[in-house]
C-alpha cells in the first residue's frame, strides 16, 4: 500500500484508537474520530481512499452518517465495521455497499481486508 488515508469513525474509544493505531503505519494515514457529527462536520471531499464507519453509533448510526457523506464525495469508498452480522444484506441491498467487515478482528486481518478494497 502507498501513501493512503483512511478515516474511521467508531464511537467507541477504546476500539477506535486501537484501530488507527494498528493500521498506521509509513503507508496508511488515519483520521480517527468518535463522533460522527464532529467527522461529518470536518469531512473533506475527495481526499480519502477509504471509510470505516461503525455501523452503531449514539448520535448518528453509520448508514446515515454514509448517506450525508454520498452527498459530498459520491465516489466515496466505504467498509462498515461491526460486531452485528444482521447488517450485511442490508448493506448490500439498500446502500449497494459490499465491504463488510465484523468486529472483533485481528488488525493483520484489517489490514489484508483494507488492502483487498483498495486494490479494486
Amino acid at each position: 500500500m502507498s501513501d493512503y488515508k483512511i478515516l474511521l469513525v467508531d464511537d467507541d474509544r477504546d476500539i477506535g484508537l486501537t484501530l488507527k493505531l494498528g493500521l498506521e503505519d509509513s503507508d496508511i494515514k488515519i483520521v480517527y474520530y468518535d463522533n460522527p457529527a464532529e467527522a461529518l462536520k470536518e469531512f473533506v471531499p475527495y481526499y480519502y481512499n477509504l471509510l470505516l464507519i461503525d455501523v452503531r453509533m449514539p448520535e448518528m448510526t453509520g448508514f446515515e452518517f454514509y448517506e450525508q457523506i454520498k452527498l459530498r464525495d459520491p465516489q466515496v469508498r466505504v467498509c462498515f465495521i461491526t460486531s452485528f452480522s444482521v447488517y450485511h444484506k442490508y448493506l448490500a441491498e439498500n446502500l449497494g455497499v459490499n465491504c463488510f467487515i465484523k468486529k472483533p478482528i485481528l488488525i493483520s486481518a484489517l489490514k489484508q481486508r483494507i488492502k483487498s478494497e483498495l486494490s479494486k
